[in-house]
């Protein structure tokens, strides 16, 4: 990140003073407080990406449950449909 640059300060300071306290503070606030406020931050991100990535998954694992069951009610219904195909086929050959 590029250096801001120096701001002269109005008050009682004179130019030095004004750069070397610009300085100071720039360096405060790369050191100390954009590590803090990165680290707070980046937990709160964690913390609600981690959230909606398990709710996420729940819900996957739901819809994996329902194909699962649907898959088992499907293979039930082509047997009952096979037993329902043969019971037909043997009453149209006791009418023929």
């Amino acid at each position: 990140m590029p250096p801001l640059p120096l701001r002269e300060f109005r008050g009682i300071l004179g130019k030095d003073m004004a750069d070397k306290l610009w300085i100071t503070l720039m360096r405060f606030h790369r050191e100390v407080v954009m590590p803090d406020v990165e680290r707070i931050v980046g937990e709160r991100i964690s913390e609600s990406v981690g959230t909606l990535r398990n709710e996420m998954l729940t819900n996957f694992d739901g819809v994996y449950k329902r194909f699962d069951r649907l898959e088992s009610e499907f293979a039930e219904m082509n047997a009952a449909m096979g037993r329902v195909e043969e019971r037909v086929a043997a009453l149209e050959e006791k009418l023929e």
